[in-house]
């Protein structure tokens, strides 16, 4: 279960503000801020986080297929096409570890989220 949050703004897509633990908290803090800003609606939603979706290798291969093409030509056109299943998977598994682990070195890892079960509350 994700933290929750509140959003003054109705229209907006991005959510600003501080996470709670709690449903009832983001709420507290949600009439607070709409006394303070002078509005009669606000909402409230829960967080979930980005999935991090990583390496596609059956593109990668793609693009190197393609790639391999435009430069050589025709005689490049099947390159790689005959790659199997397993070898896919294994070197996606690989490609993945490398990436995920290079994103957390330097600090690339997803710091937003989606937002689910909004609700609007009226104050």
């Amino acid at each position: 279960m994700g933290k929750f949050i509140a959003e003054m703004s109705l229209n907006s897509d991005i959510w600003h503000g501080d996470e709670f633990d709690t449903k009832e908290r983001a709420l507290k803090e949600g009439m607070k801020l709409a006394k303070e800003e002078g509005v009669t609606k606000f909402r409230i939603g829960e967080t979930e986080p980005a999935f991090n979706f990583g390496i596609d290798v059956d593109s990668v291969i793609e693009r190197i297929n393609e790639t391999m093409y435009e430069d050589i030509g025709e005689v490049a056109e099947d390159y790689l096409g005959d790659v199997t299943v397993e070898h896919l998977l294994e070197l996606e598994e690989k490609l993945n570890k490398v990436f995920f682990q290079w994103q957390k070195e330097h600090g690339y890892e997803p710091t937003f989220y989606k937002i689910i079960n909004i609700e609007e509350i009226n104050v």
